[in-house]
């Protein structure tokens, strides 16, 4: 902390009354032991003249959290020889106008929506895309995603958030094989062989579209069939669902005999049969834009409109109805519903878990 000319700086952001015990920690670390509080009764031997050290403190005072905080270390570092605190606002990382630059493009490409609520994760992945471009700033990147598309991707997808596990919601999928794949069959009994069609949307690393394929396979009598379409923003994760290899970690959920039947146990984790892959195509889609799928049977789509605002919401659901056959049914998240929106999804509440249908024509 201290430098060849005997100076100090620590710059420290106060988030809470804990944090000023380290930062008076930090302080007395930083320097030399002469300088040390002439009030430290248990040194011994002759006072030693305190060294003129500035430390400097810069400090965020954004609430009356941190301004107590602030006025209590004033107090304690008081008197304490050669210090100096000056209250300084630090420059933000992401200032306000270029937070609604970045915000407003964020919501044109791809519909996601940045509030001041969730802005640290703005800035905090906005951080990490800028570390690997070393001579980029906000605003030099901000013209860079602006004009080259395909930085533009690589942006959207770090800040995409990418949760997900097999088998993740149990009742979703209970839902699909007590309730749902019954009546598409009743529906398509005229058609015995049919495909059914499905779209995961958003399906990040591929361990929903993995789920539904095994399920699928368990469930769809002979001689129907099925096929799946899984997409993502991030072709980072899209290239690591084709890899179809999962972590010890990251099995979690998987039923042992779908483990054994439809995984091989390979060095560090499982790899999926080339025959569930086989059933699946994944693709890159943004959800902004009409997908140009068509006569799909099953949707889903689970916590990813959360992202979106009401418009970009109602927007994405309009498209879900356009890519969707007469008569199908579509999953959302558990904690997303379409209540109150200018849609024409029907709810339907079953005995496993609640989703919504399209039903039109005879």
């Amino acid at each position: 902390m201290t430098g060849a000319k005997g100076e100090a700086s620590l710059c420290l952001s106060l988030r809470s009354f804990a944090a000023v015990t380290r930062c008076l920690k930090a302080a007395r670390s930083s320097v030399p032991r002469n300088s040390r509080c002439r009030r430290e009764k248990h040194r011994r031997g002759p006072r030693r003249a305190p060294c003129n050290v500035p430390l400097e403190f810069s400090l965020r005072e954004n609430s009356p959290a941190e301004g107590k905080a602030l006025l209590c270390l004033r107090q304690l570092t008081g008197g304490l020889p050669g210090f100096s605190i000056k209250n300084m606002v630090d420059e933000p990382f992401l200032n306000d106008a270029d937070f609604e630059q970045y915000r407003a493009l964020i919501y044109k490409e791809s519909g996601i929506t940045f509030t001041p609520t969730n802005r640290s994760i703005l800035e905090s992945r906005l951080r990490e895309r800028l570390r690997n471009r070393e001579k980029s700033s906000i605003k030099t990147y901000f013209d860079t995603i602006s004009r080259d598309r395909e930085e533009l991707k690589n942006f959207l997808d770090s800040i995409t958030t990418n949760l997900t596990r097999f088998f993740r919601n149990q009742a979703h999928f209970d839902a699909l094989e007590h309730f749902v794949v019954p009546e598409l069959l009743k529906i398509k009994r005229g058609s015995p062989g049919a495909t059914l069609k499905i779209w995961s949307a958003g399906c990040s690393t591929g361990e929903e579209p993995y789920t539904i394929a095994m399920l699928m396979k368990e469930i769809l009598p002979p001689p129907w069939k099925f096929e799946i379409v899984a997409s993502d923003i991030s072709l980072k994760c899209l290239m690591s669902a084709k890899e179809g290899f999962y972590s010890d970690n990251r099995i979690t959920g998987i039923p042992d005999l779908y483990l054994k039947k439809y995984f091989d146990r390979v060095e560090g984790g499982y790899k999926v049969h080339e025959n569930i892959m086989s059933t699946i195509r994944f693709d890159y889609h943004n959800l902004k834009n009409d997908s140009g799928l068509r006569n799909l049977d099953i949707v889903f789509c689970r916590n990813v409109i959360i992202y979106f605002d009401e418009a970009a919401q109602t927007a994405v659901i309009n498209r879900f109805w356009d890519s969707m056959a007469a008569k199908s049914f579509l999953f959302i998240g558990h904690s997303e519903s379409l209540f109150g929106m200018n849609t024409q999804f029907e709810f339907v509440k079953t005995e496993w878990a609640t989703l919504y249908r399209k039903f039109t024509g005879v």
